[in-house]
């Protein structure tokens, strides 16, 4: 049992460090990194919740698709929307700290890792932020 808790105590730790390292490395240019794990993108920011939102919300204007679903509130935001050929996307934004927040698109049933990408520096276009980075850490596609 003690076997366990050391090795969640270590796991905490190292992931509160990776978002330390992420908010010390690029708190003031919003830099984050991203990993394409199962057809899914997921992008980190160094940014507040809001403006990510905000950001995201305008992108998908940008882009030209059309807006199926949004619901969101101080926490947590959900967007469905629709390309022009009919292929779903799907964004979750998710706080995670003040300064800290999550993003994740899938596009399609299966994922489509190049759509995403789009996507993600349409979004990063509208904060004014440098383009985030693959994770060298974990899993990649």
């Amino acid at each position: 049992m003690k076997g366990i808790k050391g090795v969640a105590a270590v796991l905490t730790v190292a992931l509160w460090g990776c978002a330390a390292a992420l908010v010390g490395a690029g708190a003031g240019a919003g830099v984050g990194t991203y990993s394409y794990i199962k057809g899914e993108l997921k992008v980190t920011y160094a940014q507040e919740y809001y403006k990510v939102v905000s950001a995201t919300e305008q992108a998908v204007k940008d882009l030209g698709f059309t807006l199926k679903a949004e619901k969101k509130d101080g926490l947590r935001c959900r967007i469905k929307a629709k390309m022009a050929d009919g292929t779903g996307v799907k964004l979750a934004i998710d706080k995670v700290s003040e300064s800290i927040t999550q993003l994740k698109i899938k596009v399609g049933w299966w994922g489509n890792k190049g759509v995403s990408i789009q996507i993600m520096r349409a979004i990063e276009k509208r904060m004014g932020v440098s383009p985030a980075v693959q994770s060298t850490s974990g899993k990649k596609d």
